[in-house]
């Protein structure tokens, strides 16, 4: 579980975040978790965090890879160095360049400043390339130089600079298949996977579960000051019998919201059908008629649930769930749109008039 607490937020509708100088992510992020896979995990972690390597963390959604990265971050000899997370799925296509090696001012249209790129603030650090399988195929060459002879070019500029960076790319997809498919070129995969970490999703570390709640109830009961709440053994049973496709982060916005919506009281397993819980679970398994929903409906359930938690934890403001969620404004308009969301009662595109979402059938 990560614990943030970051310095600043660079670039909002980028999904950036810049741990400063003199402060240690270790500080702000523990991976909580005594199960197997994750102690093999964490050793290949801590070995590879003393060594300056290119690192590729491959993982299901939820599963943690943004606590992998911290963790290489902090234990690395690059802690007091910046610590730069960019989400490669939440940049424009036209903006890739500008924004992961900058511009000069005046170098096209709109640009009325310079600007310094991704890749220059994370000099001296770490840079996290998160969805690095949305990188645009014509800016990969310009990424593989940059890893290759640590020289980036600013747009504009006919002058390469030199840049001290570790990078560490995530992802959920199968690069290689990328590779097959024409849109991720080979000889970038090879550089970014120097060495590679395999995030275990939560069904393959189930004993971890009994921790990992204990760990976000506290978490809630401390954000929402509603004092010492514990779950008895009935609700982690409960919990332990459900399938996790969102894993981790599931399991967080599941807790920290029957924490919420409960009264004080220790939680057992009727606060997860009380709270709605139980009923998201078996919606996100079943479909019509009770036959098997497929995985991508599944997670689709989850989704949809975390957005409309989002949403009603912020007054339906829906540029503040962005933000709780990590994403731009425009990217969870999108993703409202994909998943059948609408607004109840309001015509309206703006965040003046409240409204609940509800799925369009």
């Amino acid at each position: 579980m990560l614990c943030d607490d970051p310095r600043r937020d660079i670039d909002d509708s980028c999904s950036v975040t810049l741990q400063g100088q003199g402060t240690s992510c270790a500080d702000n992020a523990a991976i909580v978790g005594s199960s197997p896979q994750v102690q093999r995990m964490l050793d290949v972690v801590d070995r590879l965090a003393a060594r300056d390597l290119t690192v590729l963390v491959t993982g299901e959604t939820g599963t943690g890879k943004e606590l992998v990265a911290r963790r290489l971050h902090a234990r690395s000899g690059r802690r007091n160095g910046p610590f730069v997370r960019v989400n490669c799925g939440a940049i424009p296509a036209s903006l890739a360049e500008s924004e992961l090696f900058g511009h000069e001012r005046g170098s096209f249209t709109g640009a009325l400043r310079s600007h310094r790129g991704y890749f220059g603030r994370a000099h001296g650090g770490t840079l996290q390339l998160d969805e690095v399988e949305a990188l645009p195929l014509e800016i990969q060459p310009k990424v593989l130089r940059a890893l290759e002879v640590g020289e980036i070019q600013t747009v504009g500029s006919g002058v390469a600079t030199r840049v001290d960076v570790r990078v560490v790319a995530c992802t959920n997809t199968d690069l290689q298949a990328g590779i097959a498919a024409g849109w991720f070129r080979a000889d970038l995969y090879y550089r970014l996977a120097v060495a590679r970490i395999d995030v275990p999703p939560l069904r393959d570390r189930l004993e971890d579960i009994p921790e990992l709640a204990s760990h976000f109830v506290r978490e809630a009961a401390r954000r929402f000051g509603v004092g010492a709440v514990r779950l008895t053994g009935g609700a982690l049973a409960a919990l332990g019998a459900m399938s996790w496709p969102g894993n981790v982060r599931q399991l967080e916005h599941m807790i920290t919201s029957m924490v919420a919506l409960g009264d004080g009281a220790d939680l057992d397993e009727t606060s997860l059908s009380r709270e709605g819980v139980g009923d998201r679970e078996s919606a996100g398994q079943a479909g019509e008629g009770g036959a098997p929903r497929s995985l991508q409906e599944r997670l689709e359930a989850v989704e949809r649930s975390i957005i409309c938690e989002a949403l009603a934890s912020c007054g339906n403001n829906r540029s503040q769930a962005a933000r709780v969620l990590g994403m731009r404004r425009t990217t969870l308009l999108d993703r409202m749109a994909r998943l059948g969301l609408r607004e109840r009662g309001s015509s309206r595109r703006d965040d003046s008039t409240p409204a609940h979402p509800e799925v369009v059938s």
